[in-house]
């Protein structure tokens, strides 16, 4: 719908009441509407790739509607600012994405999906875990650098390509000490800092990110992104550098 709607829609459920039209769905993309799913809801057996964006749904509205979605495949959330929880159950068997973004009261997620490939999250959560986490192998996290330490352990276990990227609105410290644990399948790393430069002392180094390096044994590429604006201006001229293996 519209963005500029004089009011809201309010998405009609009872459509989706109907068990035959419900399971005849494959793909659903709902975009700037309230949607609000009731026990009623038929079950979407055949719905593989599921999109919510500026979609007013609530916590338990969401729970309710990925229990009738048993063959999802492809999650993504945007703009949906009335989550503060996102939980997804093991009996999510075939979902092998989730992409997260700009839920800006999202503080949790809690993963158990036993085939999750690729996870994507932007946003400043206050805890990530993945459960049953053997075939995660894609992390994108932005907004996640500063605590790196206290999120990455507990999903990265068998994740062969990792990128990090922080936001603007995010108070990297540095040096990040050294990880507690090695990512002993980590491939392909890469981290993009976007932070802006004023809000580094002098005493703070962005190449203290190479302690990553040490956790990562089989390590095959590292690069490392700073924007312009994240470097100061009284630092000593740098060498332009795309990439850094070692």
């Amino acid at each position: 719908m519209p963005l500029h709607m004089e009011e809201e829609y309010n998405f009609p459920c009872a459509v989706l009441s109907d068990e035959a039209a419900a399971s005849s769905i494959q793909s659903l993309r709902l975009s700037s509407c309230a949607f609000h799913p009731t026990s009623s809801l038929g079950h979407l057996r055949r719905l593989t790739c599921l999109h919510l964006s500026l979609v007013r749904i609530t916590e338990e509205g969401l729970l309710l509607l990925l229990s009738k979605c048993s063959v999802l495949e492809r999650l993504e959330i945007s703009h949906c600012s009335g989550i503060i929880c996102l939980r997804v159950a093991s009996t999510m068997q075939q979902l092998k994405y989730i992409s997260v973004s700009y839920c800006t009261k999202l503080q949790v997620v809690q993963i158990d999906a036993p085939n999750l490939c690729s996870f994507h999250c932007v946003g400043f959560l206050t805890e990530i875990s993945v459960t049953n986490s053997s075939q995660l192998k894609n992390v994108d996290l932005l907004g996640a650098l500063s605590d790196a330490r206290a999120r990455l352990p507990s999903i990265i276990g068998n994740v062969e390509s990792l990128t990090l990227r922080s936001s603007y609105l995010e108070n990297v410290n540095f040096p990040i000490p050294m990880l507690p644990s090695k990512f002993p399948h980590l491939k392909n790393m890469e981290i993009a800092l976007r932070c802006e430069a004023r809000a580094f002392p002098k005493s703070h180094d962005i190449f203290s990110l190479v302690y990553f390096l040490d956790a990562c044994p089989i390590l095959d590429s590292f690069i490392l992104r700073v924007e312009e604006g994240a470097i100061r201006p009284d630092a000593p001229p740098q060498p332009r550098m795309a990439s850094a293996c070692q």
